[in-house]
């Protein structure tokens, strides 16, 4: 009797024991899940107050603003991939093209969301060729001759002899509050930031300043300078660019 007793207590413990290690172990990873995220986004930084305090905030509260997507809701497209082969289910396949699905492009981490029977699947953009992303097409920027732009996929503005290119940048804004002064944002913010590219040939190049445009346009800049000088244009102002580019492709 003693001897049932007795192990009736030992799996007590032992569950109690069990139950303590569980909770510690999910607090632990909670931990780690958030300590990750503030990494990520660049606010995992500790440093010490001049006073010796470390100083932080309850951030509960705190929210992401925007988002960091083309379209926050899904689009229509049609995917034409570098050929490559895959392992499916039911062996190999070449992944070639994928028509009327719905997709969503993250462009924080370059990423296409596709919905394949109601469940989302991410892939790396950099493996699609081009895109057609509801009414915009979009290009993988290696299709193209390029000075030191990143890798990822750009919106196609006009097309000819002379296109224009929009890429998009993801800069993720920190919180501004000061927990010693009780002041700013606690909030991180996603801005979405736009630099065109004016395509010659197969090669792209970054629109700067007029100097720049002087070097890309070569001979046609004469006649571009002139365009923008008659009908008072800048080439600061993106739908006066585009302006001109169509100007010149009819010319």
């Amino acid at each position: 009797m003693k001897n049932i007793h007795l192990m009736k207590n030992i799996l007590i413990l032992l569950l109690i024991s069990i139950t303590v290690f569980s909770q510690a172990e999910k607090e632990e990873v909670a931990m780690q899940e958030n300590l990750k995220d503030k990494f990520r986004f660049g606010g995992g930084n500790l440093s010490n107050g001049s006073n010796g305090i470390l100083y932080g905030f309850d951030n509960s509260k705190a929210e992401l603003i925007g988002n960091a997507y083309y379209s926050i809701e899904p689009l229509k497209s049609n995917i034409k991939f570098y050929p490559k082969n895959v392992i499916t289910a039911q062996g190999d396949a070449k992944l070639d093209t994928a028509n009327n699905i719905l997709c969503k492009y993250n462009m924080l981490d370059n990423l296409m969301e596709i919905e394949v029977n109601g469940e989302v699947k991410a892939i790396d953009a950099n493996m699609i060729k081009r895109i057609k992303l509801g009414n915009a097409n979009f290009e993988n920027i290696n299709n193209f001759g390029r000075l030191a732009l990143k890798d990822g996929l750009i919106e196609e503005l006009i097309s000819g002899e002379y296109g224009l290119y929009a890429q998009y940048n993801i800069v993720v804004k920190q919180p501004t509050f000061n927990a010693a002064l009780n002041s700013g944002s606690k909030d991180r913010k996603i801005l979405k930031e736009r630099k065109l590219l004016i395509r010659s040939g197969r090669n792209l190049y970054e629109v700067k300043n007029k100097k720049n445009l002087e070097e890309v346009l070569g001979i046609q800049y004469a006649v571009a300078n002139e365009y923008m000088k008659t009908n008072k244009k800048s080439y600061k102002n993106e739908a006066d660019l585009i302006s001109l580019l169509e100007y010149l492709n009819k010319n």
